[in-house]
């Protein structure tokens, strides 16, 4: 099974102008290696890797607030494992 140490990240409130970093540690408790597309949200001032590799074992999301309207936004990011029957 593939999993992140975290299933919610509330990042609060950043103000416009600011970068954030934040990087989710990933867990394997299957055997070998996981590997799959990132399904991003529409969320504007986020960056994603494109694709998930297991053995990076973390998961790094940038948010950049320079052009992004103040308001509250949320989304889901959804990994698409390849060869494997279920997301994560």
């Amino acid at each position: 099974n593939i999993f992140f140490d975290r299933q919610e990240l509330d990042l609060g409130e950043i103000p416009v102008g600011v970068k954030v970093k934040e990087s989710l540690k990933v867990i394997n408790h299957g055997r070998g290696f996981a590997w799959g597309d990132v399904n991003k949200p529409d969320l504007p001032g986020l960056n994603l890797p494109d694709e998930f590799d297991s053995s990076n074992f973390h998961f790094d999301i940038e948010i950049d607030t320079f052009e992004v309207e103040p308001a509250t936004y949320q989304g889901d990011i959804v990994i698409i494992l390849k060869e494997v029957g279920y997301t994560c």
